[in-house]
């Protein structure tokens, strides 16, 4: 059996490129890597619904991240 590695840079379509790997014939298994963890865990779903309400903030540097973060 081999391995095929695949590079995705759209984080959000990986649920759906890995829906269309196991369609292809003669796929075995495929197995979910790191990158697919880090939009199932609780930090990232809070950090998303921040973004859907509005709830971001921008700043011009890094002191001044830090000056918001910090007020």
């Amino acid at each position: 059996m081999s391995t095929l590695i695949v590079s995705v840079e759209d984080i959000s379509m990986l649920a759906n490129i890995k829906a269309a790997i196991e369609q292809l014939r003669g796929v075995a298994s495929v197995t979910n890597g790191d990158a697919y963890d880090a939009l199932d865990c609780e930090a990232y779903r809070e950090a998303m619904e921040d973004v859907k309400e509005g709830r971001v903030y921008k700043a011009s540097s890094v002191d001044d991240m830090f000056k918001q973060a910090l007020a």
